[in-house]
């Protein structure tokens, strides 16, 4: 991968898909921060920004921290970001009230079809009981007929 001419930008996302790789086989929460602390810094490269928000979901541990930066993208213009955005905030162990009100605006304004199922998906994970009763909530509220169509698959 290395080379005289790679790039910076290149080398921080081959060290994130690294760190993504031992943050998920060592199981180790070291990598958190050190993922977290890199967002604004990469928000400028498409590419690495990605990178480092899937090898962060790929750990499959826990977030306490960054969770306006993360609902951030969340909106983003980007539809890799955003969808990335919105796995992760599956991963958070508090602020579920907060997490749920994005999602179920996410739920209602989505741009496509995946940030619908990403945020089902994770509104499923720290909803679990009660899901189904925030997607039918925006189910009455949505006006659009194509929107209203495709949250019936749900």
């Amino acid at each position: 991968y290395l080379s005289a001419t790679t790039t910076p930008e290149k080398n921080r996302g081959y060290a994130y898909d690294l760190l993504g790789f031992l943050g998920l086989n060592t199981q180790s929460e070291t990598v958190v921060p050190i993922f977290l602390h890199h967002l604004q810094q990469e928000d400028h490269n498409d590419s690495n920004l990605h990178s480092l928000l899937e090898s962060l979901h790929a750990t499959q541990l826990s977030l306490n921290s960054h969770l306006d930066q993360l609902l951030f993208y969340c909106f983003d213009e980007r539809g890799l970001i955003r969808c990335s955005a919105l796995r992760l905030l599956a991963r958070y162990t508090d602020h579920h009230d907060k997490i749920t009100a994005t999602l179920v605006e996410v739920l209602e304004f989505h741009y496509d079809e995946w940030d619908l199922r990403y945020a089902v998906e994770s509104l499923q994970i720290i909803q679990p009981n009660r899901w189904s009763t925030y997607l039918e909530t925006v189910k009455a509220r949505v006006d659009d007929a194509y929107a209203k169509e495709r949250l019936e698959d749900y």
